[in-house]
C-alpha cells in the first residue's frame, strides 16, 4: 500500500511478492541489526587461498557469519545497513572481529605459518582516528604485517578514505587487494588508482571460463596489465578442476573456491588430491612458458 500510494494517482500495479519480502525485511530488520552490531553477533568463517607456485596456503579469507536468523547471508547485514546509514559500524565491527578470530586461531597454534589474513573493508567506509589507533593498540605490528585489507566493490568508492587506508596498511607493511574485479563499480579506474599488491578476479569472469574465450581473454589482459606493474592476481570462485587448470594456464598467483576449500570455522588442511592437481597444472604452465 506505501509503494503504490507513492506511485502516481489513478496507476494500477500488480502486487509483487519480491517487492513485498524485500520491504517488509528493511522494516523487520532494523531492530536485528541494532542487535547484532551492538551484542557482536557474528563470527568469521576461513577460506583458504591457496599460491600456485609453491601449492601451499598463502593466506584465508575472513568470512562473516550472522549469529541471528534474520540474516541469511553478508550481503543481507550490508543492504540493511545501507538502509540504515549503518555501514561505518559495520566496516568497525568486521575489521575488529576478524582480527580478533584470526589472532585467537593463531594464539591456539591452529594457524602455524605465516599465512596472511584477508579482510574485506567498505569501499565507501573508512574507521575514525580514534578507533584505528585503539585498533592499532589491540593488535601488534607483527599481527598487522600479515593483514590484507581488500576494498570490496560492492560499494562506490571514497578515494579521499581508500587513499587512507593504503597510507595505514602501508605504514604497517600489510597489503591492498581490489575483491570481485570485474563486477562492481569501477573495476578498470579503481585498479589504476589504488595500484593494489592483488586484484582478485571475480567469480562472473572465472565461473566457466574453460568454455568461455572472452572470459578468457578478459584474465589475459588483466594478467598482463598486473605484471606489468607488480601486482599478483588471484581468481576467485574455482568451483571444477577446468577452471582451476585454465586460471593457472593464463598464470595467476593465487587460488579462491571451493575446488580448493570451503568456508568453515576450523582450519582445515586443503585435500592433497586437489594439490597434486594444482602442481600438475603448474608444472604444465611452467614447461609451456619456457618452451616459448
Amino acid at each position: 500500500m506505501y509503494s503504490i500510494k507513492h506511485t502516481e494517482k489513478g496507476n494500477v500495479q500488480e502486487f509483487e511478492k519480491a517487492t513485498y519480502l524485500e520491504n517488509s525485511f528493511l522494516i523487520s530488520g532494523q531492530e536485528a541489526l541494532d542487535r547484532l552490531i551492538y551484542h557482536h553477533l557474528v563470527k568469521f568463517a576461513l577460506q583458504p587461498i591457496l599460491q600456485v607456485d609453491t601449492g601451499t596456503v598463502y593466506g584465508y579469507e575472513m568470512l562473516m557469519r550472522s549469529l541471528i536468523s534474520e540474516f541469511r547471508s553478508p550481503l543481507d547485514i550490508i543492504r540493511m545497513a545501507r538502509s540504515q546509514s549503518k555501514l561505518y559500524e559495520i566496516e568497525k565491527l568486521t575489521m575488529f572481529k576478524a582480527a580478533e578470530t584470526f589472532e585467537n586461531l593463531q594464539k591456539s597454534g591452529k594457524i602455524c605459518g605465516n599465512e596472511k589474513m584477508f579482510i574485506n573493508s567498505i569501499a565507501s567506509q573508512k574507521m575514525s582516528a580514534e578507533d584505528e589507533e585503539a585498533f592499532h593498540k589491540r593488535f601488534d605490528s607483527t599481527f598487522l604485517e600479515r593483514m590484507v585489507l581488500e576494498i570490496t566493490e560492492s560499494e562506490p568508492c571514497n578515494e579521499e578514505f581508500t587513499r587512507k587506508k593504503r597510507e595505514s596498511i602501508k605504514a604497517h607493511k600489510g597489503l591492498m587487494a581490489i575483491d570481485d574485479y570485474g563486477s562492481g563499480y569501477n573495476s578498470e579506474s579503481l585498479l589504476i588508482f589504488l595500484s593494489p599488491d592483488i586484484v582478485k578476479v571475480d567469480i562472473c569472469i572465472v565461473h566457466d571460463i574453460d568454455k568461455d574465450i572472452n572470459r578468457q581473454n578478459v584474465l589475459d589482459n588483466l594478467i598482463s596489465y598486473a605484471k606489468q606493474r607488480g601486482i599478483k592476481v588471484l581468481a576467485e570462485g574455482v568451483e571444477t578442476r577446468e577452471e582451476m587448470e585454465v586460471v593457472v594456464a593464463h598464470g595467476v598467483d593465487y587460488l579462491q573456491g571451493f575446488y580448493v576449500g570451503k568456508a568453515t570455522f576450523e582450519v582445515i588442511p586443503i585435500d592433497e588430491a586437489i594439490l597434486e592437481t594444482v602442481r600438475l597444472a603448474y608444472k604444465t604452465y611452467t614447461d609451456q612458458t619456457q618452451n616459448i
